[in-house]
């Protein structure tokens, strides 16, 4: 259950990854990574503000919509080129909804293709039509581009 947070109030890592709903292992891995600002320290313990939180909600959002950790970075912090946030954040959401076309047609053949391995009423592997038709250009219409996942 998400922690209430006085958005006047400091936080410790640990409360503010409850009230992020992430562990506390995310929120230093966005700050190893650039996404989310070192944090003040009160002797070894870092304190964060009510800003810290809102950028969390604002990755997760990012990631909800499908952005990888470095779109979100681009999203966030842009290439240094001046463009305003809004004005990025309409092109890169512009980029990611035609991979997300891309991605539903290709499940859509994937979806066409395991029906009509359902439908099969073939003896053998051997003489599956599928089989037989099962082409490169069958296999690459329904392989994912290869992405490398982002943490956590």
């Amino acid at each position: 259950m998400p922690l209430q947070v006085d958005l006047k109030s400091s936080l410790s890592i640990g409360q503010l990854a409850q009230a992020a709903g992430l562990r506390t292992s995310a929120i230093r891995y966005y700050e190893e990574i650039g996404l989310l600002p070192a944090p003040e320290r009160q002797g070894s313990r870092r304190v964060y503000g009510a800003e810290a939180l809102e950028q969390l909600k604002r990755i997760a959002l990012a990631q909800a919509a499908g952005f990888s950790l470095q779109e979100v970075k681009l999203l966030e912090r842009g290439l240094g080129d001046g463009e305003p946030a809004p004005q990025r954040w309409r092109r890169l959401a512009a980029r990611k909804l035609s991979e997300v076309d891309a991605q539903i047609a290709r499940l859509r053949r994937m979806r066409a293709l395991l029906h009509r391995a359902l439908h099969c009423e073939c003896t053998s592997m051997r003489a599956c039509p599928l089989l037989a038709q099962g082409d490169a250009d069958t296999r690459a219409s329904v392989r994912a581009p290869r992405r490398i996942p982002s943490r956590p």
